[in-house]
């Protein structure tokens, strides 16, 4: 019954953590006061620039919108970011509410029982969200250890499926005891409880701040159960002892709040009755459910302070760098979330316990689709605790016409996203979080052809906060359905000198190019980068892998064309792969199958193979598989030596059995090569399968056959297959070959650009690596690696000196300038030299 929402925090395009919990119910929004629609219509093409608009009516750009910016904001003074409204949206519930605890016949012990409930709920009365409702008996003085607590009790509640660590339940009750007159009560260890950590006791914000590993009873119980425990710890001639009986719902599903299936009507509360503390021969407290004076019900829950309203717009005085030159924000202002005032300050930071919202007035969309909300923010806070007890944000809409707020970011599962932050440069936030141009995490397209009003809203715990707060600019509203051409001419090169692919393409100004990639056996195509050139150098491939690339052309906030297609309507590609310079390819066909060979169930298919040098290594196999009269994918690929009878297969050198094999070029690159010094060798493959429904087939070239090349293993020995050559390559590495004779003596792998690359392990616990990439046209050049805190204060600088060009990997093992240790937390790692300044974060974890 819980509704779902899923945090995200991303840098680089790499999920850091997502994790669910209950959406919070945002409480009613209050009715703001404006003017007038704030008009749709500054898009970029120019038939929109120069339409009359009619000022008496609202401008829906209905009819043949052509796509482009449909609302922006800068927050620069003179525009229109006084429509913006703040608010504090801290629940407003009063300290002390209502005592839910009455005497009620309904399904009563006796004459009458004590019974929590709001007689108006459901069938028979129940319970509503968030309460915390509380039974306290009078003072008792126990003056004889052997003491024993008993009551009766029946109970219908919320049940534990669905909680999340560190919570195993929801809803709850429990009964506690005090030594100090009410002031502290602990929690008695009955032994029959439910659940070991209830969510409604202990969550932060949607429960009572009581912490995690709060146990009681949860579920229904509808009989009437007693319940009994020694108090023989809590006797004393001089402290008396008071006893509770606590009950905590969290802020969804309750009998007031029942679920779209109503199956929480159901839930009546909680029953008590004949409450007794008693020994042997004496009898401390009695009540069998009466109202004589020694039991009182009262209201309890914990309200967290307000948070305080802190959205405005400020100056930004000291430069904040942009990770992109592109994303440094226009003009000097900008909303920020901070306590401080018409300034930015890097001193100042956020509060506890807030729940603000910054919105905007109404806007009119247009009646097509998709429509999408980007923005450049400034991420500057951090909450290194797991989720749910993080701080976060999120967008919201609602039409004009409604009071209800919707979450923009949808999940697939009917929650919501929402956003934590941690990077101290101004990013978009498509950019931040992985989208290519042109799209959003902020989709607005099911309010298409309405006029909606906006809100950025941020949640904080009970956490100090850590960081100066959030921050946006530029904001657009935008839909991009006015895509340019498709793009032509992508060719791909490999290079076995520094293994790299080389894209280049008919080139446009203006047009931003998206480079997809995607391997074979790849259901899915993945974006790689995002260039206004006319080349791309890729050098994140591994060798021997074939890369299939195609291209977009993109006109930010206009339109993203489509994958160029063939007249079949296939998507055109430029495949390559990369063969370093110190392996040779040998093969004995022409790489195109114009049939089959097969051979007879669990029986071989085989190559020989003769190196023109030695000594070479066998690095791998490439071989082409057809489907044939099945669909297994499993197959035993075996290296046989020449020693047999008459030079034919004898001594086993490797096999390896391999099963999921794609159909078409799959390579197969070996852990370990075999050392072939002289002579021949053969690749044999053996497909798995059935007699009826055998695996893949190797292709096979009819148009050049080389005798003595290709053998059948048969029940009477190896027989020579005539009228074909079978598709198997080998992979041989030279390296060993003295002098490499006809090859060319492979380069070391240095990048052309600075690349700082992901520490791993990361989260971290003692030390982490570093790794970095100097290209050598900076050689010489000075360059550092320093560790920033999230505040923005140097930890400690790692490197600092001249690097070598290649890869360089610095070691971190979470200490200080000082030689201290650090402590939990987030913190940034910065590669700097002439021209660059490259960031990156990681997560040191005790």
């Amino acid at each position: 019954m819980k509704k779902s929402l899923l945090v995200i925090s991303l840098i680089f395009f790499a999920l850091l953590s997502l994790g669910f919990a209950k959406e919070k119910q945002a409480p009613q929004a209050k009715q703001m006061n404006r003017n007038s629609i704030l008009r749709a219509p500054t898009a970029i093409n120019s038939t929109v620039l120069n339409k009359k608009l009619d000022p008496n009516k609202i401008n829906k750009t209905t009819g043949g919108f052509p796509g482009g910016i449909i609302f922006t904001e800068n927050f620069e003074p003179g525009s229109t970011w006084h429509r913006w409204v703040s608010d504090d949206l801290t629940d407003p519930r009063p300290e002390r509410g209502p005592s839910e605890w009455l005497l009620d016949t309904w399904e009563a012990l006796g004459d009458s029982s004590w019974r929590m409930a709001d007689t108006t709920l459901g069938t028979h009365g129940g319970y509503n969200n968030h309460w915390y409702q509380v039974l306290d008996t009078r003072l008792i003085l126990l003056s004889d250890t052997n003491a024993t607590f008993s009551f009766y009790q029946r109970y219908n509640v919320e049940g534990a499926a669905g909680a999340t660590a560190p919570y195993d339940g929801w809803d709850a009750l429990n009964v506690r005891i005090s030594t100090d007159s009410g002031a502290t009560w602990q929690v008695l260890p009955f032994s029959d409880y439910d659940i070991s950590s209830s969510w409604a006791f202990g969550h932060p914000s949607q429960g009572q701040n009581e912490g995690p590993n709060i146990p009681g009873w949860d579920g229904d119980q509808e009989n009437w159960v007693k319940e009994s425990i020694s108090l023989k710890d809590y006797c004393s001639d001089s402290v008396a002892i008071m006893l509770r009986f606590a009950f905590a719902s969290d802020m969804g599903y309750s009998t007031g709040d029942p679920g779209p299936d109503n199956s929480g009507l159901a839930l009546f509360g909680w029953e008590i009755d004949s409450i007794t503390v008693f020994s042997e021969n004496t009898v401390f407290f009695f009540n069998d459910g009466e109202n004589n004076g020694e039991l009182t019900g009262k209201s309890n829950e914990y309200i967290p302070p307000l948070g305080g309203d802190l959205w405005h717009v400020a100056m930004f005085e000291k430069a904040i760098p942009a990770y992109l030159p592109q994303y440094q924000p226009s003009g000097t202002h900008a909303a920020v979330l901070q306590n401080s005032g018409s300034v930015f300050d890097t001193s100042a930071t956020y509060n506890k316990y807030m729940d603000d919202v910054y919105e905007t007035g109404p806007i009119s969309l247009p009646d097509t689709t998709p429509i999408y909300i980007d923005a450049d923010h400034l991420p500057y806070f951090a909450d290194p605790d797991a989720f749910p007890n993080v701080d976060f944000w999120w967008v919201e809409a609602r039409p004009v016409d409604s009071t209800d707020w919707e979450p923009i970011s949808l999940s697939p599962d009917g929650g919501m996203y929402v956003y934590n932050g941690g990077l101290d440069q101004w990013i978009d936030v498509s950019f931040f979080y992985g989208y290519p141009i042109n799209t959003s995490p902020f989709d607005l397209s099911r309010f298409a052809g309405q006029d909606v009003y906006l809100r950025w809203r941020f949640q904080s715990d009970e956490d100090e906060p850590i960081g100066m707060g959030l921050a946006f600019d530029d904001i657009v509203v935008y839909s991009p359905i006015n895509p340019p051409a498709v793009p032509t001419g992508l060719t791909a090169t490999p290079s076995g000198k520094d293994t790299t692919i080389s894209l280049k393409w008919n080139f446009d100004q203006g047009i931003t190019y998206q480079i997809w990639r995607t391997t074979p056996g790849d259901h899915y195509i993945h974006l790689i980068a995002q260039v206004k050139d006319s080349a791309y150098v890729d050098a994140a491939i591994k060798p021997f892998q074939e890369y299939d690339y195609t291209l977009k052309a993109s006109v930010r906030f206009e339109g993203t064309s489509d994958f160029p297609r063939d007249t079949s309507g296939y998507v055109m590609v430029a495949a390559a792969e990369v063969i370093p310079a110190t392996i040779t390819e040998l093969f004995y066909d022409d790489s195109q199958a114009d049939t089959t060979v097969t051979a007879s169930y669990r029986k071989m298919v085989l190559v020989k193979f003769t190196p023109k040098y030695y000594p070479v290594d066998l690095k791998g196999i490439k071989i082409f598989l057809v489907k044939d009269l099945g669909t297994a994918t499993a197959a035993q690929f075996t290296v046989w030596a020449d020693d047999g009878e008459n030079g034919m297969p004898g001594t086993k050198l490797w096999y390896k059995n391999k099963s999921g094999l794609p159909q078409g070029f799959y390579s197969f690159i070996f852990d370990d090569s075999v050392a072939i010094d002289s002579g021949s060798f053969y690749i044999g493959y053996k497909r798995f399968g059935s007699k009826s429904k055998p695996g893949l087939a190797v292709g096979a070239d009819t148009s050049s056959v080389i005798a003595g090349r290709t053998y059948l293993e048969t029940d009477s020995g190896y027989v020579q297959v005539l009228d074909r050559n079978a598709i198997i390559h080998t992979f041989l590495d030279t390296t060993r070959t003295v002098p490499p004779v006809g090859i060319q003596k492979r380069n070391p792998v240095v990048a052309d650009r600075f690349v700082l690359g992901s520490n791993y392990p990361n989260p971290f616990n003692p030390q982490t690596v570093i790794p970095f990439v100097v290209p050598a046209k900076a050689a010489g050049q000075k360059i550092s690696l320093t560790v920033y805190n999230i505040l923005g204060q140097k930890v400690i600088t790692l490197f600092d000196g001249k690097a070598k060009c290649g890869l360089n990997k610095v070691t971190w093992k979470g200490l200080n300038a000082a030689g201290k240790a650090v402590g939990t937390g987030i913190y940034f790692y910065r590669l700097k030299s002439k021209n660059i300044s490259l960031t990156s974060r990681m997560l040191f974890i005790k």
